[in-house]
């Protein structure tokens, strides 16, 4: 048998026997057990929610605490279960945290980062996760935000509940805190 014959051959082998292999297995995991009724299998976990795209004109932030940054212009608004957040500014990075129920100590929850154009560009180009979320640019800085690695135990927070989805201080931060960041006029108005 020639080469070429060989070889098709033993590729419509091999691809057959990967097309059975995933039609029984398939059928394993749809089939019956006990000889009760075919369903299909519900998630151990639920999926998660879709994010679904949010300005701060659809939250109502009247009583919540409004983060004031007047060296880079900005501001955010923390809801009520934030309300003891702390805050530490270093060199291009204000870090927010809150208090760990584990230590009692805060940890950072998010951070906004402050880069000038050049720096942003010069990560953009790196290879591998170098900066966070894009927030926008004013003057000569691009800012953006990243969440930290904890998500649990946090002062006034509920407990996670295997099975149901958790809304911790990472989805306040997705879903209430950055959509109220906007940038500020030195006199205080908005842009």
């Amino acid at each position: 048998m020639p080469k070429r014959t060989l070889l098709t051959t033993l590729l419509i082998i091999i691809t057959g026997g990967i097309a059975g292999a995933s039609v029984y297995i398939g059928k394993q995991l749809t089939q019956p057990k006990n000889g009760g009724e075919e369903t299909t299998p519900e998630p151990s976990v639920k999926p998660q929610e879709t994010v679904s795209e949010i300005t701060s004109a659809e939250i109502d932030t009247s009583d919540w605490k409004t983060y004031r940054n007047d060296k880079y212009e900005f501001q955010i608004t923390f809801p009520e279960r934030w309300k003891d957040y702390k805050v530490s500014e270093g060199g291009t990075v204000v870090a927010f945290k809150l208090k760990h129920i584990r230590d009692g100590e805060y940890h950072t929850i998010f951070t906004i980062g402050i880069y000038s154009k050049n720096k942003w560009e010069q990560l953009q180009s790196e290879e591998g996760p170098s900066v966070g979320t894009y927030l926008g640019e004013k003057g000569e800085y691009i800012l953006d935000y990243s969440t930290g690695h904890d998500d649990e135990g946090y002062i006034g927070f509920p407990e996670v509940v295997p099975g149901e989805i958790y809304h911790g201080p990472f989805y306040d931060v997705e879903t209430k805190i950055i959509p109220t960041f906007k940038f500020i006029n030195m006199d205080g108005g908005e842009q």
